[in-house]
């Protein structure tokens, strides 16, 4: 149990978020998880015992990564959010579905291809 809380510890300490215009990097000491921009299919945000959780899923097969709000305030996830959509081609649409925790990028790119 002790090993266990030694690398939970040891990833939540060096974990950063670095977002460039093709990818987004979860890194930590050990190891990186990089997402390409492209593949992202949506956003979900959630939350467990006092933190937030932007969930980025992307891939076909559905994959995800998780940022939580102890590496990073919530504004910054918001941040990361907003970039992604900023990249995807759709900063100022109206997310969709509206009044949900999820952003569909997959049916708001359709819907601005129209």
């Amino acid at each position: 149990m002790a090993a266990l809380l030694a690398v939970w510890l040891t990833f939540m300490l060096t974990m950063r978020v670095d977002l460039t215009e093709q990818t987004i990097v979860r890194s930590w000491l050990l190891g990186y998880k990089a997402v390409p921009i492209a593949q992202v299919t949506s956003l979900r945000w959630s939350g467990a015992r006092g933190q937030t959780i932007l969930c980025v899923a992307y891939g076909k097969p559905r994959r995800f990564i998780l940022l939580s709000s102890i590496i990073a305030p919530r504004v910054k996830l918001l941040e990361i959010q907003n970039d992604i959509l900023t990249l995807r081609g759709l900063a100022g649409e109206t997310l969709w579905p509206s009044m949900s925790t999820d952003v569909d990028i997959d049916k708001m790119l359709e819907r601005k291809r129209g």
